[in-house]
């Protein structure tokens, strides 16, 4: 949260970061549920060996997990249902942090295209040329 602040409050003329108080805060409480809620979730999910010994209680931590990060999505989805992007007019870090749980959602499996507004805020960050370059450059797929 603290790099993706500095990094939209560094580039105001970008308009990354939002420029009244109030939207910082949306800003700051949308990145702060992402990384203290859906992060733990995923992170549930794909490393359970963190939080429990066992094959078994591996498992049964991994579909928590699997299922709290699926509910998490279709939050974001319920979120941003209306909106171009997640703040609401202007593309801002928040999008482009979205789009690393929808990526990671869709490389678990879950049925990401099935969320019709996170997947219609995915594609628009994808569509960025900016987005496009950091991809490519950094070999990063969505799948």
């Amino acid at each position: 949260m603290a790099i993706l602040a500095w990094l939209g409050g560094g580039f105001p003329d970008r308009g990354l970061w939002p420029a009244k108080t109030w939207e910082q805060a949306q800003a700051l409480s949308f990145m702060a549920w992402l990384a203290d809620t859906v992060h733990p979730a995923f992170a549930h999910f794909y490393r359970p060996e963190r939080y429990v010994e066992g094959a078994a209680a591996r498992d049964a931590v991994k579909a928590v997990g699997r299922e709290s990060f699926g509910d998490c999505l279709v939050e974001v989805d319920r979120l941003v249902a209306g909106k171009r992007w997640a703040l609401g007019p202007r593309f801002s870090v928040v999008d482009a942090y979205l789009l690393v749980f929808y990526r990671w959602g869709n490389r678990m499996g879950y049925p990401v295209r099935r969320l019709a507004n996170y997947t219609a805020l995915a594609d628009r960050v994808l569509a960025r040329p900016a987005v496009k370059r950091v991809l490519a450059d950094e070999g990063i797929t969505m799948a």
